[in-house]
């Protein structure tokens, strides 16, 4: 059993979909699941997560971290993993999950795959499919040597498993050093489209 912190990804106080996808797949291999939900006001998301298969929730709160920066996030991305200690910490390869992941693992000295389409716990090690050679060959990975392993896994591959209604999590609020930030979002300004 591994020690698995999934990064949950939320735009305007809603969960996205592949998260669970990756909290599903870690619950059910039987690992402790933690996740962390970064955002302003997300505190009342954890419970979400927890019918989900999160054992644990970790929540970073801050007005700076509203709107996603890479900057901003990795900060608490950080310091989430330096509080759960994970062995394994996985994403959605969505834009911000690919955005994300690099700048972290870079900053805790994790061993990346990106753009996976399967995963397969044991014990606690990890071994992913991806796709090479723009799709026309599957590679094998596996993480070797010691650190912490990171994965972004590509929404709908997985499979979102059906909530557990009625479960709850422990949830702790993280501390994160915002301070000194050099960006910042000052508007964010959505596009008209005919789209859903």
């Amino acid at each position: 059993m591994a020690k698995v912190l999934v990064f949950v990804e939320q735009r305007d106080g809603k969960l996205k979909k592949a998260s669970f996808e990756l909290l599903g797949a870690s619950a059910k291999a039987g690992n402790e699941t933690h996740a962390v939900i970064i955002g302003d006001g997300v505190a009342g998301l954890a419970n979400e997560c927890a019918s989900y298969g999160a054992n644990k929730v970790h929540v970073a709160q801050d007005g700076a971290l509203k709107n996603y920066t890479n900057e901003a996030y990795a900060r608490a991305l950080v310091a989430a993993i330096k509080a759960v200690s994970p062995e394994i910490v996985l994403a959605a390869h969505t834009p911000m999950g690919r955005d994300l992941l690099p700048t972290v693992a870079a900053q805790v000295d994790g061993a990346l795959a990106t753009d996976c389409t399967s995963l397969a716990f044991s014990g606690a090690s990890l071994t992913l499919k991806r796709p090479v050679y723009s799709g026309k060959a599957m590679a094998d990975v596996e993480y070797v040597g010691s650190g912490i392993k990171m994965a972004t896994v590509r929404p709908n591959s997985i499979g979102v498993p059906k909530p557990e209604a009625g479960k709850t999590a422990d949830a702790t609020n993280l501390t994160v050093d915002l301070g000194g930030l050099k960006t910042k979002i000052l508007e964010v300004v959505k596009g008209n489209s005919a789209r859903p």
